[in-house]
Formats: C-alpha cells, structure tokens, sequence
C-alpha cells in the first residue's frame, strides 16, 4: 500500500489510481474509491471504462447527479451504452424522490434523466430498456395530458424493441419482458383521455 501510494505521488497514471480505487471496493469502502476515480478520469478524461467505474460506484453511494453526468460522458466517448440497471435505480430515485448522499431530493434530476434517457433512445432505438424507462419517468411525473401521450408512445416503441429481435418469443426472459411492457402500455393508455386515447387504444391493440 505505502508502495502504491509513494507511485500516486511521483506518476501522473490513471492506472494507480484505478487499481487503487479497486482495493476500496474490496475493503468496502465505496465513497473512498469514488473519490480516488475523480483523480483516475483527470489523468485519462476520454477513458470511457474510467468513467463506467465511477458511474457504478457514485449509483452505489447515492451521488445521483455524478451518476448521469458519468453516463453523458460516457455517451460522449462511446455513443452508445446501455447499463438497464443503473439507469433503473435513477428512474426508481427520482419518481419516490430519495435522498441522495447529500441528503437532497432526488425529484430535482428529472430534468437531467429526461435529457439522458432521450439521447439513449436515439443513440440505441432498438433496445427496449431506455424506451421503457423513459415511457416510465414521462407517464408517472406528468403534469399533462402530453406527458401521458408521449410516456405511452415510449412504452410502444420498447413494446415493439422486445419483440423486434428474432427468436426473442423462445425465451422465457423476453417474453416476461413484453407481457410487462404490455401490460403497462394498456395502464398508461387508460390515462390518456379524449379522442387521443381512441387513436392509441387502437394502435396499442395492435401492437398486443
């Protein structure tokens, strides 16, 4: 350890301070890798993997506004990544508005989880998961009828992501996945209300 830390001090490698970070991670002692991964990404600020750790981490440890900025930057360097239950854990802490590390609501990403998930769905319009949580954070804060309408599309297009890729009904984890996208599809279109809901219901019909 003394070794280690004495190469820290004389060597600028993001690499030390990684595998550094990794022993936290054994020890337990999440928010100490977290912080060592801050001095990782300055030594290598394009190394997406760098930036994948620390978006793992700070989702561990609560520090949700690190977490979508990880997943930014990641999207800056990869174009596409889709880590379902990351993304997952952020929509479930934003919509029951948890308290972060900091001790603050959650609620208050919303806007920045709406701009993610949307850049998802066009960096990745084939995978089911950034459609169905993005359906999912519009339906359930909507302060309208537009939010409702546009929560259900989402949930069409991830509806039709779960079915668009062969052999997905001879799997018992993709067919789960469609029956449950279904299913809240029908629920989001029931809240949709005048002759909306008639254009919907009919084209959500078609889709089941």
């Amino acid at each position: 350890f003394i070794s280690l830390t004495s190469y820290l001090f004389f060597q600028d490698s993001f690499e030390a301070w990684n595998n550094l970070a990794r022993c936290y991670v054994k020890l337990e002692q999440k928010e100490r890798a977290w912080r060592v991964l801050q001095e990782a990404v300055r030594c290598d600020f394009e190394n997406w993997k760098v930036w994948d750790n620390i978006m793992v981490i700070a989702t561990d440890i609560g520090v949700f506004d690190d977490v979508v900025r990880s997943y930014n930057r990641i999207l800056d360097i990869k174009k596409t990544h889709v880590d379902k239950e990351v993304l997952g854990i952020l929509v479930k802490a934003v919509l029951a508005d948890l308290e972060d590390s900091a001790g603050k609501g959650s609620a208050r990403l919303r806007p920045d989880l709406l701009k993610l998930l949307a850049r998802l769905t066009v960096a990745v319009p084939r995978e089911a998961a950034p459609w169905r949580l993005y359906g999912e954070l519009l339906s359930a804060g909507a302060a309208d009828q537009e939010g409702v309408v546009r929560g259900a599309q989402c949930y069409q297009r991830a509806l039709a992501a779960t079915t668009g890729h062969r052999g997905w009904e001879r799997l018992r984890e993709s067919c789960g996945e469609a029956v449950s996208c279904g299913l809240a599809l029908l629920e989001v279109v029931g809240r949709v209300e005048g002759g909306q809901q008639l254009q919907l219901a009919n084209s959500a019909r078609l889709s089941l």
